[in-house]
């Protein structure tokens, strides 16, 4: 949550990526799972594993107001098995 597209988002809304398999937590983090306010990266974030297929973006603060913001996950990223995503996924949000 969001999903792609969704439009007024609230600024303190929970930013969750699910996947499909049980995910590494060695490979999820600030480097590998990133958000974007336009084409400028939020870097006040916490990046944080919730269970092993749902991970959770903490902003330090809430969002801004009518801002599109992107969330792009690394290729990087593994599951249990080694296997990865292969390409980066993105997704994107409206406040």
């Amino acid at each position: 949550f969001p999903t792609d597209g969704s439009i007024q988002v609230s600024p303190s809304a929970l930013l969750s990526i699910y996947f499909s398999e049980s995910m590494d937590p060695d490979f999820i983090n600030i480097a590998t799972i990133k958000l974007f306010a336009g084409s400028t990266q939020v870097t006040a974030i916490t990046v944080t594993p919730n269970t092993s297929s749902q991970v959770v973006i903490y902003p330090s603060s809430n969002l801004s107001l009518q801002t599109k913001y992107t969330v792009t996950v690394s290729k990087d990223v593994k599951d249990y098995t080694g296997n990865t995503l292969g390409t980066d996924y993105t997704f994107s949000f409206t406040t």
